[in-house]
């Protein structure tokens, strides 16, 4: 009995054997994929016939109607994996990953672990983030793969993976997913983007809504904006951040056409980033750095309007980083171009101080500051980090602003936009919240002092009302802490500006020694007038003399 059962496994063995070979021989797409399965490390590829019959089967299929799940994810490990160490032959598997229906996840975490070993080369890297962001809307589930998006977002910013060709996948059938009468995708619970018509649509199907492929559409619809705002998936916030990168860096910093023929659409493009940031509350990482490389080959000119208002939503930078991210090539800029261009980079950096001071005093803890508003690019800053980089700011725009002044022979308008800066540093304090006060340089309080418009005169009255009770307040003995001291340099200075002011306008003692301006006798001789410590009283001054004149002629009227 015993001969009988083995004789009987042993046909049995056999005969499934001769099953499955001829199953592999009706179906050749399974014994290519159940060969590339099998084959060991270090199989040679130049001059292996078998494996090159086997590889051209599973290209003709894919090219066909798309490789099965199982297909992809034995064809994946086989090219990541590098069993068979050539770059041309992992190229040509990577190339012919094209999904007849889903993508398995466990396939794309398994990819990834290989990809992070760190052994492929820079063009397999490049062409396998490329298959992964066009399939993507074609793995389920996606849950794994949203805890994996910190590694590739951290390979990213790499040159080396925007430059290479594009992959062309060809267009399969198969592939589209079959869209219901009832407007659902069928054999999923996603909801397409593209049915998104009113917020309560948004409000129901929130946990389901199935974000597109071109993830530029999303720009331009608020329903979407509100869900990227609202949701706590950092996925679909990357996702966005990556590819408006993506294309900032190729339509506008890659581009070899600097002709930009289409003026009117990346015009459009801009305003579109800026009111789905305006509406976030937020920028985009991706948007900052492509604004400081942007500075760097910029001539001031192409999207004036547009860059400048970029420019003023980048968080805040850190100390170290400022002089050569910000400063270096606004300054290129800036004293080589116009005096409107000069008036337009003072609002630009006025604005950007308001919204760090904004974030500060509404994100602000005791210890640390978060600077990000919804938490999906998180920056902490301690006080004195975030005060230090305020400094920085504040003196940098003090120095542009008083050679610029210099240059364009202390030009009104100029001086009302530096002065409307300086409205927003007086009351860092009382307003924001900032335990720092920083003084103007007396190369723009004493143009403003001897200003001959009134409006400038009166701005820089009010300034110094409001430095006053930042100073009064700080001096309260509740806020006497480590954390907030001002030097007694600060106060010098605002004494012996107040002091210049009073002396001016009210003691007709104009250019007097200790005044921080002082004019020798021999000029002042020559100006031929017999009272000149009185020009700039309240009653003799330039600015206040048309309003004395306007005054005289309407009472006697």
């Amino acid at each position: 009995m015993a001969d009988v059962s083995s004789a009987s496994a042993a046909l049995g063995s056999y005969l499934g054997r001769g099953a499955r070979r001829k199953a592999e021989a009706d179906c050749p797409l399974a014994s290519a994929l159940q060969y590339f399965k099998q084959v060991e490390a270090g199989t040679p590829c130049r001059g292996n016939y078998v494996l090159e019959n086997h590889l051209e089967i599973v290209e003709r299929v894919a090219f066909t109607r798309g490789l099965p799940p199982e297909g992809i994810a034995a064809m994946l490990d086989l090219a990541l994996s590098l069993r068979i160490a050539n770059n041309t032959f992992g190229l040509r598997v990577l190339k012919c990953l094209i999904p007849a229906s889903v993508v398995p996840d466990n396939a794309v975490t398994r990819g990834v672990s290989w990809f992070c070993v760190g052994k492929l080369s820079s063009t397999m890297q490049t062409m396998f983030i490329r298959w992964l962001i066009t399939v993507f809307d074609l793995i389920e589930p996606k849950e794994q793969l949203h805890a994996l998006y910190g590694i590739f977002f951290s390979f990213l910013p790499d040159e080396n993976l925007k430059w290479n060709t594009h992959l062309v996948v060809p267009p399969v059938s198969s592939c589209v997913p079959q869209t219901s009468a009832a407007g659902c995708v069928t054999g999923s619970n996603s909801f397409p983007l593209e049915q998104l018509a009113t917020f309560p649509q948004l409000l129901q199907n929130i946990h389901c809504i199935e974000l597109p492929a071109q993830m530029g559409s999303v720009l331009n619809s608020p329903l979407v904006l509100h869900y990227v705002n609202c949701v706590t998936d950092d996925s679909v916030f990357l996702r966005l951040d990556y590819w408006l990168g993506h294309a900032l860096h190729e339509e506008f910093l890659f581009c070899k056409d600097t002709n930009y023929q289409n003026h009117s659409e990346a015009t459009e493009f801009f305003n579109t980033l800026i009111t789905a940031q305006q509406f976030l509350q937020e920028g985009f990482s991706s948007t900052e750095v492509f604004i400081y490389k942007f500075l760097r080959v910029w001539d001031g000119s192409l999207f004036r309007s547009q860059i400048l208002t970029l420019l003023s939503s980048i968080p805040m930078i850190p100390c170290s980083d400022m002089k050569h991210l910000l400063f270096e090539p606004l300054m290129q800029l800036f004293f080589t171009s116009s005096l409107f261009f000069k008036c337009s980079v003072v609002e630009c950096l006025n604005n950007m101080l308001v919204k760090w001071l904004t974030w500060h005093s509404v994100y602000a803890t005791e210890d640390q500051i978060d600077l990000s508003v919804s938490g999906h690019s998180p920056m902490n800053m301690s006080l004195s980090g975030l005060m230090s980089s305020v400094v920085e700011l504040v003196q940098f725009v003090g120095r542009l602003s008083t050679v610029a002044l210099h240059l364009e022979a202390y030009n009104t308008l100029l001086l009302h936009f530096i002065l409307d800066f300086y409205e927003t540093v007086c009351d860092m304090y009382l307003k924001y919240d900032l335990p720092l006060v920083v003084m103007p340089p007396a190369g723009v309080f004493y143009p403003a002092l001897l200003s001959k418009e009134p409006v400038s005169l009166n701005q820089l009255c009010h300034i110094m009302f409001r430095y006053r009770a930042n100073l009064v307040a700080a001096k309260h003995p509740d806020v006497q802490t480590t954390a907030f001291h001002i030097s007694r340099r600060t106060y010098r200075e605002y004494n012996q500006y107040v002091v210049a002011m009073v002396s001016c306008l009210w003691k007709s003692n104009a250019f007097l020694s200790g005044m921080g301006i002082e004019v020798s006798q021999d000029l002042l001789a020559q100006t031929e007038l017999s009272e000149c410590r009185t020009s700039f009283n309240i009653v003799h001054h330039p600015a206040l003399m048309g309003c004395a004149i306007d005054f005289f002629h309407k009472v006697r009227g």
